[in-house]
């Protein structure tokens, strides 16, 4: 959809749509506190990881940024932004509930393996996050118009990245006061994010779903207008 077809929109489609795309930015922010990798390195040392394993680790996100090339080459192709972003939200989703069962899977080449496959399903995981990121950027981006796009996505952005701060911190503090559970507090902690995790996705399905018209009612509306295309 071009900027001029967007502009076309009856206004309160508009505001329907970014109302229901602050309100699922701030669950991905929840989301993504939980399984955005910031307690995959403790997760690891858990695990008996090596040295050269945390490094592998800590890299993935820069190996995989290269993978932001992916979204605009199948959109040129002729593939829906929406299919793209709802596939890889699926996808997404069942990586990381294959994370969060690996360590109960006692299969000899699982348990052989285990670190590695963990490194390699994050290593997917964030291949799909920013495949998923850019087409939905895209497709959003349709709805605002020209004008407002970087006031709405900078004000968008700092919402959520203070949640998710936030968030982290909180979760970090969980997980030192269950550190005797072991691998069992990082399960409750991922389970949790995958909780989020589907919540976000069910935005993509608002006419099937109450539960994203519900959580987007919940919040303020003085809260959205800041993030709204009007706002000054």
């Amino acid at each position: 959809m071009s900027d001029e077809s967007a502009s076309r929109l009856p206004y309160r489609v508009v505001e329907r749509a970014v109302r229901f795309s602050c309100a699922q930015a701030l669950v991905g922010a929840v989301s993504g506190a939980a399984l955005g990798g910031s307690f995959m390195i403790a997760y690891l040392l858990k695990l008996g990881a090596d040295n050269v394993q945390l490094g592998w680790m800590g890299t993935i996100g820069s190996l995989c940024a290269l993978a932001q090339i992916l979204s605009p080459a199948m959109i040129e192709r002729g593939i829906s932004r929406k299919k793209i972003t709802i596939l890889t939200a699926f996808a997404s989703i069942a990586g990381w509930i294959t994370v969060v069962a690996l360590p109960y899977v006692h299969w000899p080449l699982v348990r052989e393996n285990r670190i590695a496959f963990l490194i390699s399903l994050v290593a997917v995981n964030t291949v799909l996050a920013y495949v998923n990121s850019n087409a939905r950027a895209s497709w959003v981006g349709d709805l605002i118009p020209q004008e407002r796009l970087g006031a709405f996505f900078g004000k968008l952005s700092i919402y959520s990245g203070w949640l998710g701060v936030i968030l982290i911190v909180v979760q970090g503090r969980f997980l030192d006061s269950v550190k005797y559970r072991g691998l069992a507090g990082f399960s409750w902690l991922f389970v949790f994010g995958l909780v989020f995790s589907c919540l976000h996705t069910l935005f993509y399905f608002p006419r099937l779903t109450c539960i994203s018209r519900c959580i987007s009612a919940t919040v303020s509306r003085r809260a959205f207008a800041r993030l709204s295309p009007t706002a000054s």
